[in-house]
């Protein structure tokens, strides 16, 4: 509440010192009626992008509690780098540029997780950015789902790659193998982890974008699931809509359900 006060308050009280400024200095400028006009002209750009910005935290907040009723949302702020490192889903990054925002964290059937967009970019030689990664990392956390191991599927066309110490390795599934890759630490757990639905709702991913990594990671509790989606809500994309988003939103909201409901 305090936050959204305080927005409210960004909002409205700067555009009304901007223009008591004008005021004060109508009188002695050269040139009243150009300063007045460009400054107004900033004025009425920021005030737009705040409401925009205003209304989507909003909107975005009701979109997330019409699936998840108890769950936090921060738009503002996403899972640190670190945090994104501890995941073990890609080798640690050395000139790529780490940005989140979106931080979404709740329960459902009793199994706790964290959402985040996240956005991973390149810079070569030229220092020319190239995106590797923009889109979406849940963590599902519970101690009742996993044992001692860590298990790794990534599709074929992922461009982060898997941590050194993963050994490859084959399902028994030559229609999934087309699509994935497996990498664990251990096979004699991949049987405990391999069910028909399992891998059916991984290759669903698939639907959405060709870079798709899912990992188990026993040693945390934890299950991760990235999917090179874009962003949930995204204010600075050109042409950005709420209504045009939210349908989109509240599917990817669902996603995390139909997981879950895997998972139990």
């Amino acid at each position: 509440m305090l936050s959204f006060i305080t927005k409210i308050l960004t909002v409205y009280i700067k555009p009304t010192g901007i223009f008591a400024l004008i005021s004060l200095l109508f009188d002695f400028l050269p040139f009243p009626s150009l300063v007045l006009l460009a400054i107004s002209t900033v004025a009425s750009i920021t005030l737009k992008g705040q409401q925009t910005k205003l209304i989507a935290d909003v909107d975005g907040f009701q979109i997330i509690n019409s699936v998840f009723p108890d769950a936090g949302y921060t738009p503002d702020y996403g899972i640190s780098k670190e945090e994104f490192l501890n995941t073990h889903i890609a080798r640690k990054l050395k000139s790529e540029e780490f940005y989140s925002k979106n931080l979404i964290a709740g329960t459902y059937k009793d199994i706790s997780f964290r959402y985040s967009d996240i956005e991973i970019v390149y810079y070569d030689s030229d220092n020319d950015p190239h995106t590797l990664f923009k889109g979406y990392l849940v963590k599902f956390q519970s101690d009742k789902l996993f044992g001692p191991y860590r298990i790794q599927f990534t599709s074929k066309k992922a461009s982060l790659k898997p941590e050194k110490d993963m050994l490859k390795a084959k399902t028994d599934y030559p229609d999934f193998d087309e699509s994935f890759r497996t990498f664990l630490d251990n096979e004699s757990y991949l049987s405990t982890v391999i069910t028909p639905e399992r891998l059916q709702y991984i290759t669903d991913l698939l639907k959405l974008d060709e870079q798709v990594y899912v990992c188990y990671d026993g040693t945390a509790n934890s299950l991760y699931v990235m999917v090179n989606d874009g962003f949930l809500i995204n204010v600075s994309d050109e042409n950005f809509s709420m209504e045009r988003i939210s349908d989109k939103a509240v599917n990817r909201l669902r996603s995390i359900q139909n997981h879950i409901d895997a998972l139990t």
